[in-house]
């Protein structure tokens, strides 16, 4: 047998096959019927065509699963990049149509989730942006060929909670003479107008450049 076959525990000699990971188990469907020996695993389960390898047969659940929804970080600000991310899983390693993800409410602005990680049957769909200032909320969505999944069932999971960046405009002039320089900031003159942006402490310029 080559691959994973995702027991349950090999640490407290658990050997059971982890139902939630059927699909990716290398003992998966992977045996051969020896029906006129015995037709039931060790824990008297009833064996199906194709059999599994091992002791145990793979009962995996009948439908495809999402679960795990995270979003990182829950707090931010307008410029802060929010990551959510997703696991989808099928019991046949059927990839879904599509996985979204849905912030406040918004179906009709649901956003297609992209694969980061393992296959498109069994594994992990993120989006990040960043988000305007404001409480948001989210759900997730998936379109499978067994129907359609959202988590959590019902209701919205909490965040990004964002809070707007503060920025003060100086008025400028060539060497600062209607506006006073801020601390740390170092002036070059530059050619054509130049807008000074003074934000929480930092600073953005254009099209000049300062320190």
């Amino acid at each position: 047998m080559f691959g994973n076959p995702y027991y349950d525990d090999v640490a407290t000699g658990d050997l059971h096959i982890s139902n939630a990971s059927a699909g990716s188990s290398s003992a998966y469907q992977a045996g051969t019927a020896t029906g006129a020996w015995f037709t039931d695993d060790f824990d008297g389960d009833t064996r199906t065509t194709p059999w599994d390898i091992g002791a145990d047969v793979i009962v995996p659940p009948a439908t495809p699963q999402l679960s795990a929804g995270v979003l990182t970080p829950s707090t931010g600000n307008q410029w802060t990049i929010f990551e959510w991310t997703i696991n989808y899983w099928h019991p046949y390693g059927t990839a879904p149509t599509n996985v979204k993800l849905v912030r406040d409410g918004n179906l009709f602005g649901a956003v297609n989730m992209t694969l980061i990680d393992g296959d498109p049957g069994d594994g992990v769909y993120c989006y990040t942006s960043t988000m305007a200032a404001g409480n948001h909320t989210y759900y997730f969505t998936a379109a499978t060929d067994m129907g359609n999944l959202r988590f959590p069932e019902t209701g919205d999971l909490a965040g990004p909670q964002v809070t707007q960046l503060v920025s003060t405009a100086i008025p400028y002039t060539q060497d600062f003479e209607s506006g006073a320089l801020p601390t740390d900031w170092v002036q070059e003159y530059v050619s054509g107008s130049v807008d000074w942006i003074y934000t929480n402490g930092g600073h953005s310029k254009s099209p000049g450049c300062c320190l």
